[in-house]
Formats: C-alpha cells, sequence, structure tokens
C-alpha cells in the first residue's frame, strides 16, 4: 500500500507506510492522505502506528526527501 503525502513546497509522492512515519516524526510534510480525506499534520491529533505513544523525532535522525526506490510515482513538476 503507498499513502500520497503532500510536502510543504506543494510537491506530492506516494510513499510506503513505513517512510510515512519518518516524514510525520520529521515534520517534512504538510499533510497525507487517509481513506477519509487528507490529514493535515498540525490539525489532527497523530499517534504512532502501535497506537499508544505519540509520533515524535526524538530518537529519530534527520531524513531528506525519499529515494526514487522507496517510490512508485513521482508526479511530473510543473
Amino acid at each position: 500500500m503507498m499513502i500520497r503525502v503532500e510536502y510543504h513546497d506543494g510537491q506530492q509522492q506516494l510513499v510506503r507506510p513505513y517512510l510515512l512515519n519518518k516524514l510525520i516524526a520529521e515534520r517534512a510534510i504538510s499533510r497525507f492522505e487517509r481513506s477519509d480525506g487528507w490529514a493535515v499534520l498540525d490539525e489532527v491529533p497523530l499517534r504512532a502506528a502501535d497506537g499508544r505513544h505519540p509520533v515524535t523525532s526524538e530518537r529519530r535522525a534527520p531524513i531528506e526527501r525519499p529515494h526514487e526506490a522507496d517510490l512508485i510515482y513521482k508526479p511530473q513538476q510543473h
């Protein structure tokens, strides 16, 4: 399953779920698409994959945009 994310500059990409967690923790994206619509990071409560702890970046190393291998669809830039 791939999840559509939107970066702060408006660019959208499809990423794997494990990468979504990293992007959220690093605040690298502004929103991601759920089955019921877009989840905006500053507007919706988020939880960790196990459902018990909030997602934080305390123990995660900084990341950059995903590598091409993690994407199945890369939209063309306008």
